[in-house]
C-alpha cells in the first residue's frame, strides 16, 4: 500500500521535475480518495491551488473535481490541514477551495460556521483572525445549508 500511494502522491504532486497529464493526474488524485490515503493529504492539500477540473463536480465523471473528491473522501483526517491552510496560506485559492472541503466533510454551512467560530476564538494572531472572518462572510454569504450530516 504504501508504495503505491507513493507512487500516486507523486503523480499528483508531479514531484522529481516530472509532469504528468491532467488525465493522469486526476485518475491519481481519485484512487487515493478511493484508498482514503491519509498520508496524501499535504500533497492533495498543496494541489487545491490549483486543482483539476472543476471544483464543483457534476455526476458526468468521477474525475471531474478529483483533487477536491479525494480529500472529501478522505474525510476527518483531511481537516487539519484544510484549517492549516485557512489559517496560514496567502493563497487564496487554497483557501477557498479548503472551505468548500471543509463544509462537505463537516457536514454543511451551520458545522463549518461552528469550526471558524471556534478558530477565530482561539486566535491571537491579527492576520489569521482576518483571514477566519473573510472566511465566515464568505460561507454567510454564498454556501447553503444541505440536509443530512456529515459525509464522512
Amino acid at each position: 500500500r504504501k508504495n503505491l500511494v507513493d507512487a500516486l502522491v507523486a503523480l499528483v504532486a508531479q514531484t522529481g521535475g516530472k509532469s504528468y497529464s491532467d488525465e493522469t493526474r486526476s485518475a491519481a488524485a481519485y484512487l487515493l480518495g478511493e484508498m482514503r490515503a491519509v498520508e496524501a493529504v499535504p500533497a492533495l492539500s498543496r494541489a487545491l491551488a490549483k486543482p483539476l477540473g472543476a471544483i464543483y463536480g457534476s455526476d458526468i465523471s468521477r474525475y471531474d473535481a478529483p483533487i477536491f473528491t479525494a480529500l472529501v473522501m478522505i474525510g476527518r483526517p483531511a481537516v487539519p490541514a484544510m484549517i492549516k491552510n485557512l489559517e496560514e496560506t496567502d493563497n487564496a485559492n487554497i483557501r477557498h477551495n479548503s472551505m468548500f472541503v471543509l463544509n462537505h466533510v463537516l457536514g454543511g454551512k451551520q458545522h463549518l460556521l461552528e469550526l471558524l467560530g471556534k478558530l477565530k476564538a482561539r486566535t491571537k494572531d491579527k492576520a489569521v483572525a482576518k483571514r477566519i472572518e473573510k472566511a465566515t462572510r464568505h460561507v454567510q454569504e454564498h454556501f447553503t445549508e444541505p440536509g443530512g450530516g456529515p459525509l464522512y
